[in-house]
């Protein structure tokens, strides 16, 4: 549910395009804005696109999402913004 006051932009960080598609969707469907990410973080995404929240995999091939949380937070202007990591476990069989 989005909170009042407008949109929710939220900024999805997964090198794998399958399942920041599936995330992405299901968080639209849930009526918030999703601007998706495959590659490495751009300053500039952060700069003139400004989102509410990040949600970030933890095992990407270039960076994880303690080492993106520890440069978006040494930004004093980001400081504060919301990040949640998301981890995938693989099943036994």
């Amino acid at each position: 549910m989005i909170p009042a006051g407008g949109p929710f932009k939220v900024l999805l960080i997964d090198s794998n395009v399958y399942f920041a598609k599936r995330l992405g969707d299901a968080l639209r469907r849930e009526g918030f804005e999703v601007v998706s990410s495959t590659k490495r973080l751009s300053p500039t995404t952060l700069e003139y696109d400004a989102p509410s929240a990040i949600v970030c995999a933890t095992n990407m091939r270039e960076m994880g999402a303690l080492e993106i949380a520890r440069i978006i937070h040494a930004d004093p202007k980001n400081a504060n913004l919301p990040l949640s990591r998301l981890a995938m476990e693989a099943s036994a069989p």
